[in-house]
Parts: structure tokens; sequence; C-alpha cells
């Protein structure tokens, strides 16, 4: 029986052994022959990740070279399915960028990819997004004959729009109207977006600004977005069912709607825009000095309003949220608040996170006997348990930022509530990616 090569076993077997190799062998394999180059090609382009570094000897984005391969092979596009431009730290792009050519370089690359499944634009790719805002615009958005070679992205599932390094340099653009067209994309279901503060909300269908329909998208993850803006975000979005928030505030940045007061009765109606649906609800919250304006300290918010309008998310399981929006600051406040927590938990909640990230020891009046003491206000009553939900399992406590553990009387005091009340007390503990345990 004569000897059989690899380019005897069927095409579907090559494949799969070809998917298992590293991109390196793929390159070198291609080498080998024509006919295994014509046949490795695709795979080489079908996942790719560039990283564009912040050193003296690499101003030239790296997306340059791979737009160049793509126009000189048109056809390689098709089989691109993965796609991530990473890498950070450029406050502004090099003087021979500065015209917006980074921009332009990725719409294009883009628009040469139609069977993309996921997408991810790092900071250095998002600082101005004028070109490829007007390219999805008219490319996911329209309708007509205008339009009709373009390519919609039927296929596109994940996408990762990140916001850009120092925002605070760059309040004369506003990326509402290039990221929003994301959202019309019809197979769409994780999406992570930094979307800045508009003036006014609208939204980008050329016809009669018709909000999207995307009933795919159940996981969103959204920062800078002010609460103030975050309703007509959340509308439209009737299968969410997990939502990770990243609250933010710095002094003269989206002034027209961000302030230092965090409107929670603004920010609970907006919640509940998903009340039907949403499972999980991260709200981190952080606040930023202006460097630009001479800022050195973070600056201190100030919540008004409260967040009862929470307990219409029926669905809700699982809730991070800043000890300061729940609760308060002022002994006054953590008093009143703490003794009707229940009020503003859903009924169906079964982990509820109180974090720290914006105390201090200088901000919070007293110390972290405080939260304890606040613990003891909403378990100590025999009552207690009728004003929480039924499923309420596991409390989490915040620590101010500095403190890493309870004086050993103040952790037996949480022991005994533990014990006393059936619900698990623990003291927040943030892993290194921000992630807390369920």
């Amino acid at each position: 029986m004569p000897a059989r090569t690899m380019q005897d076993c069927p095409r579907e077997l090559q494949l799969a052994i070809f998917a298992l190799l590293p991109s390196g062998d793929l390159l070198s394999l291609s080498l080998v022959s024509k006919s295994l180059h014509s046949f490795v090609e695709p795979l080489l382009v079908a996942d790719i990740h560039l990283e564009w570094k912040k050193q003296p000897d690499h101003n030239l984005p790296p997306v340059a070279a791979l737009l160049r391969t793509f126009l000189e092979s048109p056809y390689l596009g098709q089989y691109c399915l993965n796609l991530r431009l990473t890498g950070m730290g450029f406050k502004t792009h090099p003087v021979e960028l500065q015209v917006g050519a980074v921009d332009a370089l990725v719409a294009l690359l883009i628009s040469m990819l139609p069977n993309l499944i996921s997408l991810e634009l790092g900071p250095n790719s998002t600082l101005e997004s004028a070109c490829l805002g007007k390219f999805l615009r008219q490319a996911i958005t329209c309708v007509g004959n205008r339009s009709s070679w373009l390519p919609k992205f039927p296929s596109l599932k994940h996408v990762v729009f990140a916001g850009r390094t120092n925002e605070f340099r760059h309040c004369d653009f506003n990326n509402a109207a290039d990221v929003l067209p994301f959202f019309y994309l019809p197979s769409l279901q994780t999406m992570s977006v930094s979307i800045d503060n508009p003036v006014a909300w609208t939204w980008p269908h050329s016809d009669n600004a018709t909000p999207p329909l995307p009933s795919s998208l159940t996981s969103l993850e959204l920062f800078r977005l002010r609460e103030t803006r975050l309703e007509h975000r959340l509308a439209p979005l009737k299968s969410l069912k997990k939502l990770h928030w990243h609250w933010f505030y710095q002094e003269h940045l989206d002034s027209h709607a961000s302030t230092d007061i965090v409107a929670l009765d603004v920010m609970a109606h907006a919640l509940c825009q998903v009340h039907g649906t949403l499972m999980e609800l991260t709200i981190e919250a952080d606040t930023e000095a202006n460097e630009l304006y001479g800022g050195y300290e973070d600056p201190d918010v100030e919540t008004r309003g409260s967040l009862h309008g929470l307990a219409q998310l029926a669905q809700l399981k699982f809730l991070p949220i800043p000890w300061d929006f729940l609760i308060g600051l002022s002994p006054e406040e953590v008093t009143g608040k703490m003794t009707h927590l229940g009020v503003s938990l859903p009924s169906g909640l079964e982990v509820l996170v109180m974090t720290g990230e914006l105390l201090s020891v200088e901000s919070f009046d007293c110390h972290d006997g405080v939260i304890v003491g606040a613990i003891e206000l909403l378990l100590a009553e025999e009552e207690a348990p009728l004003r929480l939900p039924p499923q309420l399992k596991r409390i989490i406590l915040p620590l101010p930022l500095y403190v890493y553990t309870l004086l050993p009387e103040l952790q037996t005091r949480i022991d005994d509530l533990s014990a006393q009340s059936g619900i698990r007390l623990e003291l927040e503990n943030i892993g290194e990616d921000g992630s807390i345990d369920q």
C-alpha cells in the first residue's frame, strides 16, 4: 500500500489538525508548498490579535501593516472571525497620525471583515472614532441601495470598545453617535463599551431615529455613562440578564451631564427599564482628579434620593453596589437607610455585596465599627428577617480604603450576627481582576 501524506487525508481532518497548531507553526507550514499555503492561509487570519505598544520605535500602528495585507488579498477578509486591537498608553497619536489616520485605518480594516464574530478595540484604537462611526451608521443602521454593498456583520456577537487613556484630555470629542450603531447588530450577545455622555440622546437610525431591538444582547458592560443618560440606553434592551456599570465622575468631564451629585432616584428609575430580565447587576463607582484644572485629590460626591426603585428588579439575584449609594456616609444616613434597607432590595435577591471603593478613613465619619453597628441595626431585631428578601443568603461588607481587616472584637460581633440571622456575613474581598466571588 503506497504511503499516504497529510495532503491525502480528508480536508475536514486536515482542518481539525491544523486548527490545533499555534500561529507560528501555521506560518511555517504555509511556506512548505503552494497547496499548503492556500490551505493554511485562512487559518492564519481567523484569529488576529495586535498590540500597539508605547515604545519609541513603535509609533506606527501595526494595524497599518495588517490593512495592507487585506488590501493586497481582499479575499482573506472573509476568513477573519476574531479581531483584537489592544494596547494602551497613548495620550495622543504620533504627529503623523494626528489627523485621524488611525480611526480611518480601523474603520477601513473592519469594513473588509464581513464575517467577524468578535471585535475588541483597545484604548489606542478609540482615541477618535468619527470615521468608524460614520461607516457603522451607513453599514448597520441605514437602509436602501446606498449601503447595500457594505457588510452588515450578521455573525458579530461580542464587541469591546474601550475607553481612552486619560479621558479628561479628550473633552472635545464625543463618541456616543459613533458607538450606538453596535447595538443594532442582529446577533449581538455581549458588549463592553465606554460611552461619552451625550448632550442629547439620538439614536442613529437614518430614517426616524428608531431605537434598536437587540433581542440577543444578554450581557452589557458600560463605562463613563452617568445615571442621567442611562435610561435611554437601557430601555430597548428587553433580554438583558447581566449589567456591569462603571459609574464615573471627574470634574469638568461631560459637565453637561456629569456632576458631583448622584441622583439615586434617577438611577433606580433607569435600572428598572430592564426589571423583567436582569439577574446580575454590578455597579462600580470611581472619582478622579482632573489634572488639567489643578486637581490632585479625588473629588467628593453627594448622594440625593434613594434606591427604593431597585425593589422592582424582580429577577435580580446578585447585587454588588457601593456602600455610599445604598447606605450613605454620615451616621444619620446609616441609621435611617439601614433600618429600611429591605425596601430597596428585590424580593429574589440572594447575594448583596456592599463595596467600599468610595470609602476612605477620612470620608467615613467614624471607622469600621460604623459598618458593624449598621449591620447590627439590620439583623439584631427579631423582625429583621421579615424586612429582607427571603432568598438572601449572603451579605458582603465593605472595608474603608487602606483598612484590610477588622478588630478581633468587631469580627466576633459579625460572626455572632451571622449565626443568629442565618445569613452569611463576609468582608469584602476583591480579586486582582476586580471580580467578586459569587
